[in-house]
């Protein structure tokens, strides 16, 4: 019997603005239950990471972790250190990284550290005859010493790093890499989301990855947006993703919207099915089963609120919808109807009588 075509580290990465913690919670159990086994809980930005933790960031840290270990998931604090002013002098480094020791002492499995993001202008100020090209260096050189110090006091937990450079076919601001790489030890993942300067790509495989002499993490954002809008949630299925990838990327975590948790359950658990078995995925019968999934956990629940008995059976308009709009997913018969249907889920699994 040969192992099965997988990846080394396989989940989500969770920056929702607006997911609460039962969203959270939903989401590791997700994570866990489909065969997977990472959950980045990424909830510190720039600005905060270098502040004094709150107690309601702590608590629900630990309510995750507590759940993550009960479902075989392992979990990374995620953190944003920001750019050199707010990592570079001595203070703002070890408030960082005695943040990163608490999370660790509280069950974390690893630290994670997002440098993406912090300037709208990055590719202006790559170019070397920017009078902004300054700031990366000094970026740079700033990220490096903290990356350095770290992984040292976290005894090598620092496990991946996502730099202002995340996309193209190679690393090509060596200004802002070359004092990182210096010090990046050889066991610490670099994120990258694909080969062009696009964040979202409808097809990924091996050939898209640059050569790293480290591993690499792919920050996939097919489902990734800002929108507040329902009708922009994820509830297609997780598609154009080559099985190849397997032998370039040590994990892949998957980045969802950053608000309607509710409306996200299809799109996200044929995302898990995919990083399970990627040999073995196959979409349409994915988000078949992720919709009849969700119709089931709604039943459920509305069973056990109402004291419905089992074999009493009701229809579900949205589910009967949804099945009938499967053969076109991106349709908008099928899209307001799984948004319906996760609605009348979350109605019934945050019932209180």
């Amino acid at each position: 019997m040969t192992d099965k075509n997988t990846f080394k580290l396989k989940g989500i990465v969770d920056k929702g603005r607006k997911f609460e913690l039962e969203h959270r919670k939903d989401l590791v159990k997700r994570i866990g239950e489909s065969g997977n086994n990472l959950y980045v809980w990424s909830k510190l930005r720039w600005g905060t990471a270098n502040g004094p933790l709150s107690e309601e960031h702590k608590k629900e840290f630990k309510i995750l972790e507590q759940l993550a270990k009960s479902h075989d998931v392992n979990i990374w604090a995620g953190m944003h250190p920001g750019d050199s002013r707010y990592c570079s002098h001595p203070k703002d480094r070890w408030r960082i990284i005695d943040n990163a020791k608490h999370f660790l002492a509280n069950g974390a499995d690893g630290i994670y550290l997002f440098m993406d993001d912090t300037h709208p202008l990055f590719w202006e100020a790559a170019n070397p005859s920017s009078s902004r090209h300054n700031v990366i260096i000094k970026d740079g050189k700033a990220h490096a010493r903290l990356i350095k110090q770290m992984y040292e006091e976290t005894e090598g937990k620092l496990k991946a790093i996502c730099g202002e450079e995340y996309v193209g076919p190679r690393m090509s601001v060596m200004d802002y890499w070359e004092p990182i790489l210096d010090v990046l030890p050889k066991d610490v993942a670099i994120t990258w989301v694909g080969p062009g300067k696009s964040m979202w790509y409808r097809t990924l495989s091996a050939k898209d990855i640059p050569d790293f002499e480290w591993p690499v993490m792919l920050f996939d954002n097919y489902f990734a947006s800002d929108s507040k809008k329902p009708e922009r949630a994820p509830v297609y299925p997780y598609k154009g993703r080559d099985s190849s990838l397997t032998d370039k990327v040590e994990g892949i975590i998957i980045n969802p919207n950053l608000f309607n948790y509710e409306s996200q359950f299809c799109g996200l658990n044929t995302a898990l099915d995919f990083l399970q078995d990627p040999d073995n995925y196959v979409p349409a019968e994915s988000i078949k089963d992720a919709v009849t999934k969700l119709f089931v956990l709604y039943r459920n629940e509305k069973i056990c609120n109402h004291n419905v008995g089992t074999n009493n059976p009701f229809k579900n308009e949205a589910y009967v919808d949804a099945m009938d709009h499967i053969g076109n997913p991106k349709s908008k018969g099928f899209r307001n109807a799984v948004i319906k249907l996760g609605d009348l889920y979350w109605k019934e699994k945050l019932f209180t009588s």
